[in-house]
C-alpha cells in the first residue's frame, strides 16, 4: 500500500513535456477551481488526500501552474485592450518581445507564424486613451510597415476561462459548488461600480499569490479574518475579480497553439462566437475590429488537428475567409511572464 502511494505522488513531466494522468486531473482541477482546498480537490478527484496535496503543491513550487488574479477592465477606468499584430524586422523580435513584456500596460505577448510575427496585447486607460495609444504609444514602441491593431467588441470565451477536459462535468461541477465563483462565460458584465480602496488591496494580494490564505490576506490588509473574508467573497461571486491558474497547455498533451482569424456572415457573428466558445480546442474567443470579424487563440495535439478544426467549423458556420497563425513562443500571458515573474498592471 505504501508503495502504490509513493509511486502514486511521484508524477511529474515527461520527456515530451507532458503531465502524466493523475498531475493533469490536478492541474485542471485548479483551473476549474484555482482557490479549491486541497482535500476538496482530493475528494472531487477521488484520489487520495495527501498524494493530491503533495503532487498540487509541486506543481505550483515547479512554477507548472501559477495562480494569479485579473480585474474586470471596466472597474478601472473603464480600460481597454488592443490586440496587436506586427512584421518586425530579422533579428528584432527576441529583444522586441521582452522590452514588450516587461511593460506593465502589456498584457500578452507572442511569436507567430505567418504574417505578422509579433502579437500582443496592449490595455489602454479607457477611450480617452484609445486614439494616443494607437497613434502615439504603439508606433513609439515598434517600427514596422505591417501593423494592424483590434479592439475587441464582445469576448465570448477568455483565456483565463479556458480548461483542459481532463476531469468529469460531475468532477468540475463539484469543483464549482460552493466555491462562490461567478460564471465564467466571458462576456459576463461585472457590477459597474469600481473597486475601492480595500479592494484593490485585496487585488493587489491575489494577483501575487492567488491561493492567499484569508487569514494571511486578512493579517497583511489589518481587519478581521470574518471581514477579508466577506470582501474576497463579494468580489469573487460577483466576477469583479476572477482568480485564475495559467499553465501550459503542453502540459496537458496540447503541444500546437494558434491564432485564427476568421470571416462569418454578419448576421451569423453572435451564433458563430457562442458556438466556438463552447469548443473545447479554443482557449478566447472574441469579435474584433476587423475584416475577419472574429480572433480566436486554440490549443490541440498536432498541427493536423488546427485543418480537421478548421473543416468541421467551416461546415457548421460557413467560414467564409480564415488566416492561421501558429504560435511558436509564448513570452507573457495574462500579466505572468514565462520566466515566472509578474508585471501587474493594476498594483
Amino acid at each position: 500500500m505504501k508503495r502504490d502511494i509513493a509511486k502514486a505522488e511521484r508524477g511529474g513531466v515527461n520527456s515530451t513535456g507532458m503531465l502524466d494522468k493523475l498531475d493533469q486531473r490536478i492541474l485542471n482541477g485548479l483551473q476549474i477551481n484555482p482557490r479549491v482546498g486541497w482535500r476538496t480537490l482530493a475528494e472531487a478527484l477521488g484520489e487520495n488526500d495527501r498524494t493530491v496535496a503533495r503532487r498540487g503543491q509541486r506543481l505550483l513550487a515547479a512554477g507548472i501552474v501559477q495562480v494569479t488574479a485579473i480585474p474586470e477592465d471596466a472597474l478601472l477606468g473603464g480600460r481597454i485592450p488592443v490586440h496587436v499584430c506586427a512584421q518586425v524586422p530579422q533579428g528584432a523580435l527576441e529583444p522586441l518581445a521582452e522590452e514588450l513584456s516587461a511593460r506593465q500596460d502589456v498584457r500578452t505577448v507572442l511569436a507567430t507564424t505567418g504574417r505578422s510575427r509579433l502579437w500582443f496585447e496592449v490595455v489602454t486607460p479607457g477611450d480617452d486613451g484609445l486614439h494616443s495609444m494607437i497613434t502615439q504609444v504603439i508606433p513609439d514602441l515598434l517600427v514596422s510597415d505591417d501593423l494592424r491593431t483590434h479592439v475587441a467588441l464582445r469576448t465570448f470565451s477568455a483565456t483565463s476561462n479556458w480548461h483542459a477536459h481532463r476531469i468529469t462535468d460531475d468532477e468540475a461541477a463539484f469543483l464549482r459548488t460552493g466555491a462562490g465563483i461567478a460564471p465564467a462565460s466571458g462576456s459576463e458584465s461585472a457590477s459597474a461600480a469600481q473597486l475601492d480602496t480595500l479592494e484593490l488591496r485585496i487585488l493587489n494580494l491575489l494577483q501575487h499569490d492567488g491561493r492567499v490564505a484569508v487569514s494571511a490576506m486578512a493579517e497583511e490588509l489589518g481587519t478581521s479574518v470574518s471581514a477579508a473574508g466577506r470582501r474576497l467573497s463579494a468580489l469573487l461571486s460577483e466576477g469583479r475579480v476572477r482568480v485564475r491558474a495559467e499553465t501550459s497547455p503542453a502540459y496537458f498533451g496540447l503541444g500546437v497553439e494558434a491564432q485564427l482569424h476568421l470571416t462569418v456572415p454578419a448576421d451569423q457573428l453572435e451564433s458563430a462566437g457562442r458556438y466556438l466558445a463552447r469548443r473545447a480546442e479554443v482557449r478566447y474567443c472574441a469579435a474584433v475590429t476587423d475584416s475577419y470579424a472574429l480572433l480566436l487563440d486554440i490549443a490541440v495535439p498536432e498541427v493536423a488537428d488546427i485543418y480537421e478544426f478548421i473543416t468541421a467549423t467551416s461546415l457548421d458556420l460557413g467560414i467564409v475567409h480564415f488566416e492561421v497563425s501558429l504560435i511558436t513562443k509564448t513570452y507573457k500571458r495574462g500579466g505572468l511572464r514565462k520566466d515566472g515573474t509578474r508585471t501587474l498592471e493594476f498594483a
